[in-house]
């Protein structure tokens, strides 16, 4: 009689970075301005004419270029972390790791002038967020920005006109998000020099303009690279005046991202050899007709014969880690789930058995590192799943606690490994026909499920 026991490979995580060709484009604004000629007409005779006295170039308002500031780069990189490792069966990597993030220092104050004779309480002011992005990977999922306007005369006269503008990026991000219009005040309602700068014209005033995230984070798929965004020419954030450009940040010259998280790689694991083979009973010994059921029956040769399991994993790094997971099933369930009845569908001489005989798997030996799930026990029959649904008996934990350095053409890598020993028996559950002779066949699969 025989068990077969065959192994049906494995499950690997897939997934490669690609790679692809960058373009960088820089948003470039033209400043433009009008030549005014300064003209006077002289007491002289006719033909003179005018006399030219000097010559300017102005600013003109109403093509008037709206300043930029770089954000900070390196301090963009820093929101991500802290610095910390996760393994790739983790699939969607949040940054950072707990909570929300500020983007502290990312977008630095800028102090501007604004040509315009319109006065400050004749304008309106918002936020303009969404339409670019710092990072293109990971993206982001929550997040608002927060930014001031603080106005002050330019001839040092006192008084302060300020207003905080708030958008959030929640809904409908990704489209371009815009805050409410807002107004400057007064800084202190009823304060007379507040009150002036709130009246006075722009072009006599000015600005300190701050912004700030809050409640940021991001995510990105376990194989992608942490990047960021430079096709897309459009600034993070900005500041609009009655719905055109005021002021935005720009993109500065990016430096390399150093990711704040490690992604280990996933171990490479396959069922060694000695996991695939038959699993001979040999003759079995009849118990008498009377005998009570279920009952074990023995091999006429005494000794123990165990089915191994034997799961081997390779890593290129020793702090690499994973789990390798052990999964059991069957064609030919038993009725409790802890056994394996005879597959009717051979044509042997035995196939009139039924039900009366059935093989229990019992673990006996766990290698280094592993460990039974699902309710199992040693000494105690395994639980067995469908072929549709397999049930987990082993985990196998891949780290440096069961690394063991090995050097193939000169490149170093870490093999794990773990030998499991089941023993196997037969039952008998109920009398059979003395006439009845054959084999007795039945498999279970073993499915190595690996994260």
């Amino acid at each position: 009689m025989k068990i077969s026991n065959r192994t049906t490979g494995k499950l690997l995580p897939v997934g490669r970075p690609m790679k692809t060709n960058k373009t960088f484009i820089n948003k470039i604004k033209q400043d433009m301005s009008w030549m005014v000629v300064h003209c006077r007409w002289w007491p002289m005779p006719i033909w003179v004419g005018m006399i030219c006295l000097s010559v300017g170039i102005f600013s003109s308002p109403t093509l008037f270029a709206a300043p930029t500031i770089n954000w900070n780069a390196d301090r963009a990189i820093e929101a991500l972390g802290p610095a910390r490792k996760v393994k790739w069966s983790d699939g969607i990597i949040t940054y950072p790791a707990t909570g929300k993030a500020t983007l502290k220092d990312v977008f630095p104050t800028l102090s501007m002038k604004w040509g315009s004779s319109k006065t400050l309480d004749q304008v309106k002011f918002q936020i303009k967020a969404g339409h670019g992005e710092i990072f293109k990977v990971p993206r982001v999922v929550s997040g608002s920005y927060e930014c001031s306007i603080e106005a002050k005369f330019t001839n040092g006269r006192p008084g302060v006109a300020i207003v905080h503008l708030t958008v959030s990026l929640n809904k409908p991000y990704p489209d371009a998000n815009y805050s409410e219009l807002s107004t400057l005040k007064a800084r202190t309602t009823g304060n007379q020099d507040d009150e002036s700068v709130a009246k006075a014209k722009l072009s006599d005033l000015s600005f300190n303009v701050s912004c700030q995230g809050v409640d940021f984070s991001w995510e990105r798929k376990a194989d992608e690279k942490v990047e960021f965004e430079t096709q897309n020419v459009n600034a993070p954030v900005g500041i609009l005046i009655d719905g055109g450009d005021f002021m935005w940040w720009s993109r500065p010259i990016l430096p390399t991202i150093k990711d704040p998280v490690t992604v280990m790689s996933p171990p490479a694991c396959i069922f060694e050899s000695e996991s695939s083979n038959n699993f001979d009973f040999g003759e079995i010994r009849r118990e008498p007709s009377d005998a009570i059921f279920p009952i074990e029956l023995h091999r006429k040769t005494v000794g123990i014969y165990d089915l191994l399991i034997s799961v081997a994993c390779n890593t290129p790094n020793e702090e690499d880690t994973g789990v390798a997971i052990v999964n059991f099933s069957t064609e030919h369930l038993g009725v409790d789930g802890k056994s394996i009845v005879m597959d009717t569908t051979t044509k042997t001489g035995g196939k009139d058995f039924g039900n009366a005989l059935e093989i229990k798997v019992l673990p006996r030996v766990l290698g280094i590192q592993t460990k039974l799930v699902g309710g199992n026990q040693i000494g105690q029959p395994v639980t067995f799943g469908s072929a549709a649904d397999p049930k987990s008996v082993l985990v196998f934990t891949v780290d440096a606690k069961s690394a063991v350095k090995k050097t193939k053409n000169n490149v170093v890598y870490y093999s794990h490994h773990s030998l499991n020993r089941f023993f196997v028996q037969l039952w008998q559950t109920k009398a059979i026909d003395p006439k009845l002779s054959g084999e007795f066949k039945t498999s279970m699969t073993a499915t190595l499920v690996v994260k």
